[in-house]
C-alpha cells in the first residue's frame, strides 16, 4: 500500500467558522492524507492574504448559500489580488442567490421548476404556476432553513406575502413528487459522489438535519448530463 501523497501547497478553507457544518470532516479528511488545511473566516482569510507572504496558496470555499455579500466581497478582493480559489468568489455569487441561479440555468437550457419570485409590496399571484401544492423558500438560505413545503395555493400565497414582507424576496415553486432529490458532486465535469435524499414523512424537505435519510446513488446518463450542463452554465469547477 502506498503512502498518501503529500502536498506542499498551503491550503485554506473559507468557512463561516471552524465548527460549521462539514468543515471539521473536511479538514480531518485532508489531515488523514497528510495535508494540513486551515479553516478561516472570509475576513480573516482576506486580511491574511493582504499581508505579504502570510496567506495561503489555494483556497477551497465551504460557504453556505445566504452568506452576507460583504463576505464574498472580501474574498473577491483577494481573488483580484491573485489568490487562487476553488471555486472563485466571482462565480460563487451566482449560486448564492437562488433566483439568479435559476435564471442562469434556464438561460443555458437547463430545465428548472416553474418559479415565481415574490417581493415586498407586490401581491402574490400564483395563477401561472401549475399544481395544487407549493414550496415557499427564501432566495438566500441553506440546509432547508425557511423552506415551507406542501402548502395549498391559498396558504402559499399568504406565506409568500408574509415572508417577503419580513425577510425579503422569496421563491414559490410547485411541489414535485414527494420531495425526494438527487445530489451529485462533480469535479471538472466528472462525478465524485452521488446520493438520493428522502424526506421524513410529513416534512417534505430533503435535508438530513430535518430528519431526511440519504443513500448512495449510481447516477444515470440523463442525470449526469443535467449535472454537467449545470456546471457549464455556472462556470463552477
Amino acid at each position: 500500500m502506498t503512502s498518501p501523497t503529500r502536498i506542499a501547497t498551503r491550503i485554506a478553507l473559507a468557512a463561516p467558522r471552524a465548527g460549521a457544518d462539514g468543515v471539521g470532516r473536511l479538514t480531518a479528511a485532508f489531515a488523514a492524507r497528510g495535508v494540513v488545511v486551515e479553516a478561516l473566516t472570509p475576513t480573516d482569510l482576506a486580511a491574511r492574504h493582504a499581508a505579504a507572504g502570510a496567506g495561503p496558496d489555494l483556497v477551497l470555499c465551504r460557504l453556505a448559500s445566504g452568506r452576507p455579500a460583504w463576505e464574498l466581497s472580501a474574498l473577491a478582493a483577494a481573488e483580484r489580488r491573485g489568490l487562487a480559489f476553488v471555486d472563485p468568489p466571482s462565480r460563487l455569487a451566482c449560486v448564492h442567490d437562488k433566483a439568479l441561479l435559476l435564471a442562469t440555468l434556464a438561460a443555458h437550457g437547463v430545465p428548472v421548476p416553474p418559479t415565481l419570485c415574490i417581493t415586498r409590496g407586490t401581491p402574490p399571484d400564483l395563477s401561472a404556476l401549475p399544481g395544487s401544492r407549493f414550496v415557499v423558500k427564501p432566495v438566500s438560505g441553506a440546509a432547508g432553513r425557511g423552506v415551507t413545503p406542501g402548502l395549498d395555493r391559498a396558504a402559499a400565497t399568504r406565506a409568500a406575502a408574509a415572508f417577503a414582507d419580513l425577510s425579503g424576496p422569496v421563491l414559490v415553486q410547485p411541489r414535485i413528487g414527494d420531495g425526494t432529490d438527487l445530489r451529485l458532486l462533480m469535479l471538472a465535469g466528472e462525478p465524485l459522489a452521488a446520493m438520493r435524499r428522502r424526506p421524513r414523512a410529513g416534512d417534505g424537505r430533503g435535508n438530513l438535519n430535518y430528519g431526511a435519510t440519504a443513500e448512495a446513488h449510481d447516477p444515470g446518463a440523463d442525470e449526469l448530463a443535467a449535472a454537467r450542463a449545470a456546471v457549464a452554465a455556472t462556470g463552477l469547477t
